[in-house]
């Protein structure tokens, strides 16, 4: 619960809009969620399937940071720089069991 808590602490949080239309197509138990703000987006994956994610809903800015985090250990791994104008495909760390994707507007690239 701590690494979620000092990660939700470090995002505004409170603008946190619950959505599943982040993903394209979503049928195996991940959650996604948007700033309201179009600042960033959220998605809890839980399976080793590649997952589609519309990063359209970043409006922020015109590519986003993607960062993984490790709900097991709180690591948090700078991944890449995305196009927020079309979608992206990930595939959860060889070696994690879950883990949370947090893809944020590049106005700010700092660590989340």
């Amino acid at each position: 619960m701590k690494i979620m808590s000092d990660f939700f602490r470090s995002i505004d949080w409170w603008k946190m809009v619950p959505d599943q239309t982040i993903f394209k197509k979503c049928d195996n138990g991940n959650i996604g969620a948007r700033s309201l703000d179009g600042d960033w987006i959220v998605a809890y994956l839980t399976d080793k399937a590649p997952e589609t994610i519309n990063l359209g809903y970043i409006t922020s800015s015109s590519q986003a940071t993607g960062w993984w985090i490790n709900p097991l250990n709180g690591e948090r791994t700078r991944i890449d720089l995305y196009p927020t104008a079309s979608s992206a495909t990930f595939t959860l760390p060889s070696d994690w069991q879950d883990a949370v994707l947090f893809l944020k507007g590049d106005n700010d690239s700092k660590r989340p």
